[in-house]
């Protein structure tokens, strides 16, 4: 199956998709974040059954 990852800069009302179709991974890479920014990330699986539902979302994330 997929992973999908998306992050949010407005506390989860809107969602960007940053890594779609990302296999068999624990992780993955997001570029082009703005440093000082909050982000909060959610996470979801996506097989030939469809895409499950996301996961909670993260704490609040701030690059530096």
């Amino acid at each position: 199956g997929d992973t999908i990852v998306q992050y949010s800069t407005d506390n989860g009302v809107t969602w960007v998709t940053v890594a779609d179709g990302v296999r068999g991974t624990t992780g993955a890479v997001v570029t082009g974040l703005v440093t000082g920014r909050s982000y909060v990330f959610r996470v979801s699986a996506r097989n030939v059954f469809g895409t499950g539902i996301q996961s909670g979302t993260s704490a609040v994330v701030r690059p530096l």
